[in-house]
């Protein structure tokens, strides 16, 4: 049979044009938005192979950078200090040792630094050999505004204090130096921030370093012998959220400060995709004559994406099937979700570089306490085997749509689920890597409070830290905190934050979105160096760091870094005075006055510091 040229050149073209229509369906698939990136970022780091810089017990053998705590067991406030300096250095992998006032020094230990919880000096049992301690070349931190007793006045010459007056309130704070990175002479004014100090006169040998908006001293550090004392004149190092300023008054107080940190900038949308509301609501059809859905599309949504291509973010998305409040099987996902709206925004999220999570099958927290419950006017859970049924039912319903895709991070609704529900979570989610959840919890306990790290049923914990909209000045306290002690910016928002009455603050999606964008400037400002990151890589971050096992060895010339279990570049914060020449095993780079990021590349790597002239 003999074709026609014409024919021949229609088939060819025909072809052509089938190839190119099957290219762009495979670019559209999830398939391939999930290949595009870094495949090392789906791996989970405990599952990589890992490196050793030293035998472990040549690794054992290096003098580890140690500090000890002196607190009272007996004061809960001492207690809450210790707990955050203990639990931060831990972290930072420091050797850290805890023991009572009333108990000696042990003279073989010999600590970096060490941290008093106490406001009262008289009960510092071993006060002659802490004070020896500094004289030849230690220091002291004193975390807590001091009591003025006895032991006061044996020691707060040697502090720098002339004369002391009354306790006042402040809810500021102004720096003098960068103890928060990227806030060198910056303020945080508001009533979250409450501190109780005492009314001090310092001598010309102290150096303020945070005040006051009146000019109280509030942080300091003074010169004793060959050491130095540095004195939190306050009481706020008691909460959680301030272990940024441990950390800051650590690198101050410390030569050539380096800690690893995760490096994670990631901003979760909760509640999205969901249905959207059917009933109208006043305030979006007041505005834009039109129903909650079609704003979502039309406006919320299209900003969200401006916002993410301006700011570097790639979104964590954590689906809910419906709103209903069942809590008993079944659970028949074919007839409570939208599948359309799921299909139509998870593909773009997911091809904006971001990740889906999951929220649940609707938004009653996982846990069968009615006292949790209560708190959020949702309905207790039967038993494990709701849960169970309501989870399996999300997987279904998100494979309908994506059935390649792995869902490996799980957000609890209000941030409030049970130790039941955990167990629950790992069996039925089988690409679980994470529980996002709160760092802060309420006093009452009612939210899931975590800390940072790798749980026992190997999930990681990965708390989110501010939200909103609008943050606040706590908001932007606590992003510097956290950002300083562990290298990672956490912001979670839901759709409905932007005309809810309560959490829109009254505020029009246009006033609203001028707020959030400007905080997200700002931290782009302060901290250009953080890594945009879905919630499963930073999971790996968090993950990388807690399994190494990082030492540090100070030399004359610079510094010398080893780390075991190593599974892929790790990344430290080093706070010093001194100016870097070069490096080798690791890149570095000054992102603030004084402090700089290293970028390990290898187990071994080391720094060397430019000869002074």
């Amino acid at each position: 049979m003999i074709r026609s040229k014409p024919l021949t050149i229609m088939l060819v073209f025909l072809s052509v044009v089938t190839v190119i229509t099957m290219l762009l369906q495979i670019s559209r698939s999830d398939f391939f938005l999930i290949s595009k990136r870094d495949a090392a970022d789906l791996v989970r780091p405990s599952r990589l192979t890992k490196e050793n810089a030293l035998p472990e017990d040549r690794l054992k053998a290096l003098d580890q950078e140690r500090y000890l705590i002196l607190y009272n067991p007996n004061e809960e406030f001492s207690r809450k200090i210790k707990v955050n300096a203990e639990t931060l250095l831990a972290g930072m992998k420091k050797g850290v040792r805890s023991q009572s006032v009333s108990e000696p020094l042990d003279s073989d230990y010999k600590p970096a630094a060490i941290i008093v919880t106490v406001q009262s000096y008289s009960s510092i049992a071993d006060m002659d050999a802490l004070i020896r301690y500094v004289e030849q070349g230690g220091r002291v931190m004193l975390a807590a505004v001091p009591e003025v007793d006895n032991g006061f006045y044996r020691l707060y010459r040697k502090l720098g204090i002339l004369d002391s007056g009354s306790y006042v309130d402040a809810q500021s704070i102004r720096f003098r130096r960068n103890i928060l990175i990227g806030y060198g002479d910056a303020e945080f004014n508001g009533e979250s921030l409450q501190n109780s100090l005492l009314s001090v006169k310092l001598d010309e040998r102290a150096e303020v370093l945070a005040e006051t908006d009146e000019g109280s001293p509030l942080i300091w550090q003074t010169a004793y012998g060959d050491g130095e004392f540095l004195v939190f004149n306050g009481t706020m190092l008691q909460d959680k959220i301030s272990r940024g300023l441990i950390a800051g008054c650590l690198g101050t107080l410390l030569p050539d400060f380096i800690y690893p940190i995760y490096n994670s900038k990631s901003v979760y949308i909760d509640d999205f995709p969901a249905p959207p509301p059917s009933l109208l609501n006043d305030k979006i059809y007041g505005q834009y004559q039109m129903g909650v859905g079609q704003y979502y599309s039309q406006i919320w949504w299209p900003d969200m994406i401006r916002f993410a291509k301006r700011h570097h973010l790639r979104y964590t998305a954590l689906l809910i099937v419906n709103y209903g409040d069942r809590v008993k099987p079944p659970f028949d996902w074919r007839e409570d979700s939208d599948a359309e709206n799921f299909a139509r925004y998870s593909k773009e999220i997911l091809k904006q570089g971001g990740e889906i999570g999951v929220h649940g099958y609707n938004h009653q927290s996982l846990t069968t306490d009615k006292r949790i419950a209560d708190a959020y006017g949702y309905l207790r859970w039967p038993d494990e085997d709701a849960m169970a049924a309501s989870l399996r039912a999300v997987l279904e319903f998100e494979r309908s749509v994506l059935p390649n895709y792995k869902l490996r991070t799980y957000v609890p609704p209000s941030n409030a689920m049970d130790s039941s529900a955990r167990s629950v979570l790992k069996r039925e989610l089988p690409d679980l890597t994470n529980i996002s959840s709160l760092f802060l919890e309420d006093a009452e306990r009612i939210t899931y409070g975590q800390e940072y790290g790798i749980g026992e049923d190997g999930v990681v914990d990965l708390p989110r830290v501010t939200s909103g909209f609008s943050p606040d000045i706590y908001e932007q306290w606590s992003a510097a905190n956290i950002v300083t002690a562990y290298g990672s910016f956490s912001h979670f928002v839901h759709p409905d934050d932007s005309y809810d009455p309560e959490r829109s603050y009254g505020l029009t999606w246009e006033q609203l979105s001028k707020r959030f964008e400007e905080f997200l400037a700002d931290i782009d400002k302060r901290y250009p160096w953080l890594t945009p990151t879905t919630a499963s890589e930073a999971s790996n971050a968090v993950e990388r760091l807690s399994i190494s096992s990082p030492v540090i060895v100070r030399e004359h010339d610079g510094l010398s870094g080893y780390i075991n279990s190593f599974t892929g570049p790790q990344e430290f914060i080093l706070r010093t005075d001194k100016k870097i020449a070069e490096a080798s095993g690791c890149q570095w780079s000054n992102i603030d006055s004084g402090v700089y990021l290293i970028k390990a590349q290898r187990p071994v790597f080391k720094v060397k510091w430019r000869e002074t002239e």
